[in-house]
């Protein structure tokens, strides 16, 4: 509490960096879990919940206009905004639906067109973290841009950057038979985190900030994002470390 100034600091200079690197999860993964742990503390009023609903809204309209104007590791193309009318703002609204898009073209190409790429994405979990000078010749997320690019056979729609429901990568690997498997360990995932977080929060507010930030990891990032290896490193760089303070504050009390 005493620093409670520069953790505001350091949330808006965070904020901006990923504004400037046109990198909407970052906020989402910050933004979210701040906003849910708000509206399901107990001490929030009426018209707070309210203000947070319109504060929703401005998030989604924002989330819109960046897609429509960033440039990745580019900052915001400003000129652009411009150029903006209701149709363009719609699609930016709408442009993580394309998921869709990438399914079809998962469910169509894998099993007919291509081979299932089977234990590919898993062992990408650990090959990611195999520097270049070691393994030139590493090459991720191929199953990907076969998906990408069967979405229309084009150069247009390999560069898309459309994604995949996660449950869409398991298909790839053996069929429905992954879909099942994987989903089921997707949740028993899920419920083992959130019972982390449950085991070490000290207090109601550390308990919803971890809910939140897992529910908005699992729920939004990891569900429109298919790609394990990219997932698993979230979760170690971006999940653990929460659980893993929580659990040094527990320690650090116990040795008090």
């Amino acid at each position: 509490r005493a620093r409670k100034n520069i953790w505001k600091i350091a949330l808006i200079i965070f904020l901006l960096y990923s504004v400037f690197t046109g990198l909407r999860y970052k906020i989402a993964l910050i933004v979210g879990p701040l906003l849910l742990a708000f509206y399901f503390n107990e001490d929030s009023s009426k018209k707070q919940k309210i203000g947070l609903f319109f504060t929703l809204v401005i998030v989604g309209i924002f989330f819109s206009v960046m897609t429509v104007v960033r440039s990745k590791f580019s900052g915001l193309d400003l000129d652009a905004i411009k150029y903006i009318d209701l149709e363009t703002l719609l699609y930016g609204l709408f442009a993580d639906a394309n998921s869709v898009f990438g399914l079809a073209s998962t469910l169509s190409q894998y099993g007919n067109d291509l081979p299932f790429v089977h234990f590919k994405p898993l062992i990408e979990v650990f090959e990611q973290f195999i520097p270049r000078f070691i393994y030139p010749d590493k090459n991720l997320y191929s199953h990907l841009k076969d998906i990408a690019y069967g979405i229309s056979m084009s150069e247009e729609s390999l560069r898309s950057g459309t994604t995949v429901p996660f449950f869409g990568e398991y298909f790839t690997m053996f069929g429905w038979y992954a879909v099942y498997i994987g989903s089921i360990i997707y949740v028993f995932l899920t419920i083992w985190l959130f019972k982390l977080v449950s085991k070490y929060s000290l207090n109601a507010r550390q308990l919803l900030i971890g809910v939140g930030l897992i529910s908005v990891y699992m729920g939004y990032y990891y569900y429109s994002r298919g790609s394990m290896a990219q997932i698993f490193k979230g979760l170690i760089f971006i999940v653990y470390p929460y659980i893993l303070l929580l659990r040094m504050q527990r320690i650090n009390i116990k040795f008090k």
